[in-house]
């Protein structure tokens, strides 16, 4: 694969049970965007076989490795944040505080806030890490802090046209954002551990 993503756990007994709630609940892009299919791969290090991922080497790392674009990117994206929220170490931000974070390629941190515990105390540079308290990014967000976005009159027109890419055969992007949302639900209300 390409690129790995994932999230480290704050103990081997969280991990672990992550792995096997995953193994039982996950719906693999293929089933869900009903593509024959899949850019991605949930894989955990504990193990040290097959399952690990590729540039991840911690111990305690459960992710995706992946080559995949727009609604498959953003699904494996919704889940980590997902798991950074359920099962997450966190570090802490200089004049911030302690976030739960995601790993990009085994070495880069990206901080996640809850938008219900951050919103009005987030620092400006950090807005485009928001996310609810499931883990989802709304499309309309997705965009805060590019360029592009921030300059355009009409962020209105923006979004709907970045929308056009995101559709699926049979699903327009906004049945795709809607999808991935109700997914995340679903997940988080069958996950009690």
């Amino acid at each position: 694969m390409g690129y790995s993503v994932s999230v480290r756990a704050r103990s081997k007994k969280l991990l672990l049970n992550m792995w096997n709630f995953m193994q039982e609940h996950y719906t693999p892009p293929s089933d869900l965007f009903n593509k024959s299919y899949n850019f991605s791969r949930l894989a955990v290090n504990i193990f040290d076989d097959e399952s690990s991922l590729s540039y991840d080497s911690s111990k305690l790392a459960i992710g995706f490795d992946y080559n995949a674009c727009d609604p498959e990117r953003d699904y494996i994206y919704s889940i980590i944040n997902w798991m950074a929220l359920k099962i997450g170490k966190t570090y802490k931000i200089r004049n911030v505080g302690e976030v739960p974070y995601y790993v990009y390629d085994g070495y880069e941190k990206t901080p996640i806030f809850v938008e219900s515990l951050w919103k009005d105390n987030i620092p400006e540079k950090y807005k485009w890490a928001l996310v609810t308290d499931i883990g989802f990014m709304p499309f309309d967000k997705k965009f805060i802090g590019v360029p592009a976005y921030d300059e355009a009159s009409d962020k209105k027109k923006f979004i709907e046209e970045k929308l056009k890419y995101y559709s699926i055969p049979g699903m327009s992007g906004r049945d795709v954002e809607e999808k991935i949302h109700n997914e995340l639900k679903r997940l988080d209300s069958l996950y009690h551990i």
